[in-house]
């Protein structure tokens, strides 16, 4: 039987290899044959299965095939597509922390570089509206400023800065999306390794586990972040770089 399937026969949790007694409800447990357990950089798996609990046979074997390795590359779904709120899920209070800042720096420092590159062709743009001064709008209805004003040039001028901008602010979203997930991705080729170091680090100082209530809390912080820090901050930031 697995160390992480080992079951108290009283309560139903987990213990590991050498327990005389169940730790959650106290019931002795039955002592088993004495065998050489196995070691991972000089921590029993046992306690690698208690510490990491759910879906730690995964984590155990990835370390195990890594374990000459100090970085190595292996592709985490979860870390991927969740990276914060997996390593809060996780525990990982201070790689979070780090992920994040990492990760409103290089949002920061991506808007800025995308609304650099392409201001000249906003530029261009907005000079399809000009003399944008021979009009006046009041309430819906437009009129002119003068007789030679022509207003359907206006309406067909309007239309083509609209479709311009369009595909302007695609290409925009395309070089945000595309370095981002870049990051992501990269990210989650690190996570398992990254992953590994906490586990080896705080294997026997903390109870370790998982916390859906941490992840939540996790996305109530990223949220809160988001929307008073980072999305003001960098609205702030590339009006300061369109001005320039």
């Amino acid at each position: 039987m697995p160390y992480y399937e080992r079951k108290c026969p009283n309560c139903g949790a987990t213990y590991v290899k050498g327990d005389t007694y169940c730790r959650t409800c106290r019931t002795p447990l039955e002592a088993e044959p004495e065998s050489k357990e196995t070691e991972l950089g000089g921590i029993r798996v046992s306690a690698l299965h208690l510490f990491i609990d759910k879906n730690s046979s995964r984590y155990v074997e990835i370390f195990t095939k890594n374990k000459d390795k100090k970085i190595f590359f292996k592709l985490n779904w979860a870390a991927f597509f969740f990276n914060f709120y997996w390593m809060m899920y996780r525990k990982m209070y201070k790689y979070a922390a780090i992920f994040l800042a990492v990760n409103i720096l290089f949002s920061l420092l991506l808007g800025a570089l995308v609304i650099t590159a392409f201001k000249p062709a906003i530029i261009d743009a907005a000079k399809i509206l000009e003399p944008k001064s021979q009009y006046s709008a009041t309430d819906d209805l437009h009129t002119y400023q003068n007789d030679d004003a022509d207003y359907s040039d206006y309406l067909k001028r309007t239309v083509e800065y609209k479709k311009t901008m369009r595909i302007i602010q695609g290409r925009m979203y395309f070089w945000v999306i595309l370095p981002s997930l870049a990051f992501s991705l990269l990210f989650g080729f690190l996570a398992d390794c990254i992953y590994r170091a906490y586990v080896f680090k705080k294997v026997n100082k903390s109870e370790g586990g998982t916390s859906v209530w941490v992840c939540i809390a996790g996305i109530v912080i990223y949220q809160i972040i988001s929307n008073v820090i980072t999305s003001p901050l960098l609205e702030y930031i590339l009006l300061k770089v369109a001005l320039l």
